[in-house]
């Protein structure tokens, strides 16, 4: 029986402890169930949040995308009042997207539209101003939304000039289309008148020719009958002087007859003598109204007839002065001018100048330089203005005693504002003092005055230097020439034919051909050293003769400067 008992008991205990590990995995399983569900729920909220944040992107996205779209199609024209209104809704919250829209459209158009007036403010803006895009929220809320939020008539909203550009770009495309066709029609037009002048311009240049060809004729009459009437003159002098030299022939035998004691026949003879001074004083006279006749036919004494080119206005520290020329008469710098006293007239100054050098008893007297009237040289530095220019003094003759004053004049023979001066040189232009040419120099110095050289004379090779092949013509005013060449200054036996002597007896040559052809166009002819003074240009002191025999110019020669292009 007690056997029996304990296995009872053994049973009961396997139950148990079945029943409990039941229990426990039960417990276990409905647990983790438990805890993997709630896992479960968490990452289920997660996922929906980030769902709805990434629908509010999209959204957000949607909407920034959709007034982009709305402001292209209000840009181009194409809108309709549900745009605009939407547009208006949207534009405070989406102030970046359509500001960042406008500045790339604005970019895009930036230099190819003009400005536009805008008839509110009367000011200039581009023509794709858009007035809504400028307002701020408290503007745009009085002009577009109501208080109470809700947004106004589309309607009205689409009618309000604010809500879209000045112009559309097809209204502009439009109004540039329609300007191009303008324009081309201008062009059009300018290019009928253009053919127009060309025609005129080629019947005008043969009626030129034919006045160019009307006057040289004229001038080939004149000189023809210029020559006849010397010859003539010539043949009637010497029949007259011939019929006086045979009275007093006859007077002088008939006194030697007479005898010394006929004091009547003395008299007829010294009367005759009389008549003859008178007779050479008379062909004197003739002669030089046959000259003056010539030069009258010709050309004329532009010297004499040389009038003032401005005065001194004011005078300035550091040795410079201001003049009453400037912009308005084409003065530029490096042009420089002669001073003379207020009120000595160019005639009275030349007259002067003629008594000095007479009186001078120097063979290298600088001209103008003892002349009390002349007070200084002027340069041009800076023009000023369109009546002013402020000048450099390269010289003053008497600074204490007779300095320079306000009102003083200036003179330029080569320089004048509504003319262009042409002139020919030839000969040792020396400008310092060494005996040697400085033509090249000299040719630059004119032309940076504005002064046209139509020819020169070079001398290393000995030549004329033509511009554009023609030289000097009816157009040159002024031939400058140097002192003449002499092959009795050389200290040579000048009958001998070296180098030096054919290089002198080549630069006689050449200056009797230019002098002469001068004198047939009816050019003036100036000394160099006179020229240069009337221009205001400082020549040396106590120079060498001119060396026309000199060995360097035997030396390899370099080629000219270049001579500027008529019209250049």
């Amino acid at each position: 029986m007690a056997k029996k008992k304990k296995a009872a008991s053994s049973g009961s205990s396997v139950g148990l402890i079945l029943t409990l590990i039941f229990f426990v995995l039960t417990t276990f399983i409905a647990g983790s169930l438990a805890y993997f569900a709630y896992e479960e729920i968490e990452g289920h909220k997660a996922e929906a949040a980030k769902a709805k944040k990434a629908q509010a992107l999209a959204d957000a996205q949607f909407k920034e995308e959709r007034v982009r779209k709305v402001m292209l199609r209000v840009a181009i024209g194409v809108d309709d009042p549900a745009d605009r209104q939407l547009l208006v809704a949207e534009l405070d919250p989406q102030r970046v997207a359509v500001k960042e829209e406008y500045d790339r459209m604005k970019i895009g158009l930036e230099g190819k539209i003009p400005e536009e007036l805008d008839p509110k403010d009367n000011k200039k803006k581009s023509a794709f101003y858009w007035p809504l895009l400028a307002m701020n929220a408290q503007q745009l809320q009085d002009v577009t939304v109501d208080v109470d939020g809700t947004t106004k008539d589309p309607a009205a909203i689409a009618a309000d000039p604010a809500t879209k550009p000045f112009k559309t770009i097809p209204e502009m495309i439009g109004i540039y289309s329609a300007r191009a066709d303008a324009a081309d029609a201008r062009e059009r037009n300018t290019v009928a008148k253009v053919d127009d002048l060309e025609k005129r311009v080629s019947a005008t240049q043969v009626n030129k020719d034919k006045i160019e060809k009307d006057f040289n004729d004229a001038l080939d009459r004149i000189r023809k009958e210029t020559d006849a009437k010397h010859v003539k003159l010539d043949g009637d002098f010497q029949a007259l002087a011939r019929k006086h030299l045979n009275d007093a022939k006859a007077a002088l035998d008939r006194v030697r007859d007479l005898g010394t004691a006929d004091n009547a026949k003395a008299d007829q003879i010294a009367a005759l003598n009389g008549k003859m001074t008178q007779l050479n004083d008379l062909l004197d006279k003739l002669q030089n109204q046959a000259a003056s006749s010539s030069r009258s036919a010709i050309g004329v004494d532009f010297v004499n007839l040389e009038e003032k080119k401005g005065e001194i206005v004011r005078k300035e520290e550091g040795g410079y002065v201001v003049i009453n020329i400037g912009s308005n008469k084409k003065i530029r710098p490096q042009v420089t001018f002669l001073v003379v006293s207020a009120d000595i007239s160019w005639l009275a100054l030349i007259e002067k100048e003629e008594s000095l050098k007479k009186s001078s008893y120097s063979n290298d007297r600088i001209p103008f330089q003892d002349n009390p009237y002349v007070k200084a040289g002027i340069e041009v530095v800076e023009v000023l203005g369109p009546d002013t220019s402020r000048a450099k003094v390269l010289f003053e003759n008497e600074p204490i005693r007779n300095p320079i004053q306000i009102r003083d004049q200036i003179f330029n023979l080569a320089w004048e504002p509504s003319e262009e001066i042409r002139i020919a040189f030839a000969g040792i232009v020396d400008l310092d003092g060494d005996g040697l040419d400085n033509n090249d120099d000299f040719l630059r110095l004119l032309e940076r005055q504005g002064v046209v050289v139509d020819e020169y004379l070079k001398l290393k090779p000995i030549e004329m230097v033509k511009r554009d092949k023609v030289g000097m013509s009816l157009r040159t005013k002024y031939l400058v020439i140097a002192p003449d060449p002499r092959l009795d200054a050389f200290p040579i036996n000048a009958a001998a034919e070296t180098p030096q002597v054919t290089q002198i007896k080549k630069a006689i040559e050449q200056m009797s051909e230019i002098k002469g052809r001068a004198r047939e166009l009816g050019v003036q002819v100036i000394e160099a050293r006179k020229f240069l003074a009337m221009i205001g240009y400082r020549l040396p002191k106590n120079p060498l003769p001119p060396q026309y025999g000199a060995s360097a110019y035997f030396e390899p020669s370099a080629p000219p400067p270049q001579m500027k292009k008529d019209g250049n």
